[in-house]
């Protein structure tokens, strides 16, 4: 499309379905491109949307005015908590935004949308602390290497779980001017970056690759992934992020099933919030990890790959609001003390 452009077509027949794998195959950034998994949210919240105007009667986009887009939202917020009906309305500005730009549409209108509040109280719930940590550790060393082997490397690097599941073996390397091994991921964006992998995690790493007959000599090509099913390829990133919730969820420790307790409550005072653990728990705990030992948010923004600081610092928001509650600055454990 980038050699002929856009112009001289007659927009108002080109169908909807069109416009949409335009939106998606177009190039955003130059030199960047849109991830798999980030076209598949995208289509799927926008076919939903494009199922809901063709119910009620609209064939064309440019039958739509901004007065339907908002009676869009108001149909999401029947449906779905605040933190989904933000991303979908987020996803649905930015493909409008889009046809305005490219002068598809004759103009933007996405004006009379709302942003949807959400509280911090309906986000999922992403502390993990490090008596759970060594828990879990415990019993799936026991149990299953897989699971501890995964667990292991999510709350000791910090990384995402596509870039686990994409990283390769030929990428791992030892550098002897810092006397560490580093693993080279590609992150969001295509932004490559390097990943500490500690000495004990490496142990557990080639353990794991011993168990399936796997390559353990590091500087080699081999061309198996980091972390390998038994024939080398790599997992699939949608089943690896459900085998380790499914996993780690189902362990019989107390603290895991009190979560699902807490859950349980929320639900039945009116409100849809999450505590089981997922792999994102794990960066929000390396993240803590790393502050508590002495770490600055911009050397962590850094090592976990955030575009913005922001991000990092909203990671540690609830460490933050704990740390700073007046109780602890007043320095007692027991509040009577101060009476005697």
């Amino acid at each position: 499309m980038e050699e002929v452009g856009f112009r001289n077509i007659d927009w108002n027949d080109v169908p909807n379905d069109i416009l949409l794998y335009l939106f998606l195959h177009d190039q955003p950034t130059i030199g960047e491109k849109r991830a798999e998994s980030t076209k598949k949210e995208y289509f799927r919240d926008l076919k939903q949307f494009l199922e809901y105007i063709n119910e009620k009667g609209f064939s064309s986009l440019h039958s739509l005015n901004p007065e339907h887009l908002l009676q869009y939202q108001r149909y999401l917020e029947n449906k779905y908590k605040k933190t989904t009906l933000l991303r979908k309305s987020s996803v649905i500005k930015h493909f409008f935004r889009y046809l305005a730009n490219k002068e598809i549409l004759l103009q933007d209108i996405t004006r009379q949308m709302k942003r949807p509040k959400v509280n911090s109280e309906e986000l999922v719930n992403r502390d993990l602390f490090d008596h759970e940590v060594k828990q879990i550790l415990a019993y799936f060393k026991k149990t299953d290497w897989f699971a501890y082997t995964l667990f292991y490397l999510l709350v000791s690097t910090g990384m995402r779980i596509n870039e686990l599941a994409t990283a390769k073996w030929s990428n791992f390397r030892y550098e002897p001017s810092v006397d560490h091994f580093f693993l080279k991921v590609m992150g969001k964006g295509g932004k490559v970056r390097d990943i500490i992998i500690f000495n004990d995690v490496l142990e557990v790493v080639k353990e794991n690759r011993r168990r399936k007959s796997l390559n353990t000599q590091i500087g080699t090509f081999c061309g198996t992934a980091f972390f390998p099913k038994a024939n080398g390829k790599h997992y699939h990133t949608t089943y690896l992020s459900n085998e380790f919730t499914r996993v780690v969820n189902t362990a019989p420790l107390d603290f895991i099933q009190a979560r699902f307790e807490r859950e349980k409550e929320a639900l039945e005072g009116g409100q849809s919030i999450k505590y089981r653990i997922t792999p994102h728990t794990c960066r929000h705990y390396t993240a803590a990890y790393y502050m508590d030992n002495g770490i600055d948010p911009k050397a962590l923004q850094d090592m976990l790959g955030h575009s913005s600081l922001m991000t990092t610092e909203r990671y540690l928001r609830r460490k933050r609001s704990v740390e700073s509650h007046a109780g602890v600055k007043l320095g007692e454990n027991n509040f009577l003390k101060t009476f005697k």
